[in-house]
């Protein structure tokens, strides 16, 4: 209702935005996800970005030469869900990445999101485009 989204020049969206999540959560915005990288990071005493290894499940993942599949030390269970492609209009990569949508965004096309990969021991931040198909995670208010 608030006519905000891919293909939307102005809009503004409430903060938090709740957008799918139910009543009582939200999406979390880059400050959030920031939060939870920053917490792993110092919880563990890492000296390097190997958060993704803590947030990612321990099953489904992938197998790569030398990287963890996943420890989930928090209860984050990441799983490797991929993502729809916008630009062949498929679904893939599942089992290799799992990407996070922000609700963060830059402007009516972009949006931050967060991606974890099997190829990485990281927990990375970039923009996207809105129109690519990436799981959600909710916040409790």
């Amino acid at each position: 209702g608030i006519k905000c989204g891919y293909g939307v020049t102005t809009c503004t969206l409430p903060s938090p935005v709740r957008g799918i999540c139910p009543e009582g959560w939200h999406l979390p915005a880059r400050v959030e996800w920031n939060t939870l990288y920053h917490f792993v990071y110092n919880d563990q005493g890492l000296t390097s970005n190997t958060v993704g290894t803590y947030l990612k499940a321990s099953t489904d993942w992938t197998a790569y030469t030398n990287i963890p599949t996943g420890i989930d030390a928090y209860g984050f269970s990441a799983l490797p869900a991929g993502n729809r492609n916008n630009y062949y209009s498929d679904f893939g990569v599942a089992g290799n990445y799992a990407f996070f949508w922000s609700a963060t965004g830059s402007d009516s096309a972009d949006a931050d999101e967060r991606y974890l990969g099997y190829v990485y021991e990281s927990f990375y931040n970039i923009w996207n485009d809105k129109d690519y198909g990436f799981s959600v995670r909710c916040l409790q208010d």
